[in-house]
């Protein structure tokens, strides 16, 4: 599965369009649903709360975007079945203020079943010198 980065250009811009759409509908329903960052310590950057729901709009951008583009293909599935798991493992993070190894846990768990379905990281572009970082083969 390789694709240009013409054919990257429309779901992009899908995602993108949504997303920036949605954005003001997350900030809304943010505070109805409780979902609010309180600053309440001096690590905090705000000084006033600010809504955690964001990545609803994230969500709905990038599966719409998938879904449009190549549902039909396995490697969309299984991303459509990480980004599901994430985005609901971070609603219940921004309700319920996971602990850290709950949170990692649960991202663990995505990842995994995500590479149970055939998703690799095979290599990762060296952004600061020649090439790329291969991985290989792990299985």
């Amino acid at each position: 599965m390789t694709a240009t980065s013409m054919e990257l250009w429309g779901p992009f811009i899908i995602a993108l369009v949504i997303a920036a759409a949605l954005t003001p509908v997350a900030i809304v329903i943010a505070p109805k649903i409780g979902a609010m960052d309180i600053p309440k310590d001096e690590r905090r950057v705000h000084k006033k709360p600010m809504p955690r729901f964001g990545g609803m709009a994230i969500y709905a951008g990038i599966m719409i975007s998938l879904a449009i583009s190549s549902v039909e293909e396995e490697e969309f599935i299984a991303l459509m079945v990480g980004c599901t798991m994430i985005y609901i493992l971070g609603v219940i993070d921004d309700l319920k203020d996971l602990k850290p190894l709950v949170k990692l846990i649960g991202q663990i768990i995505c990842a995994v079943t995500v590479f149970s379905m055939g998703i690799r990281i095979e290599f990762i572009t060296n952004y600061f010198g020649p090439g790329n970082m291969m991985f290989g083969d792990v299985a």
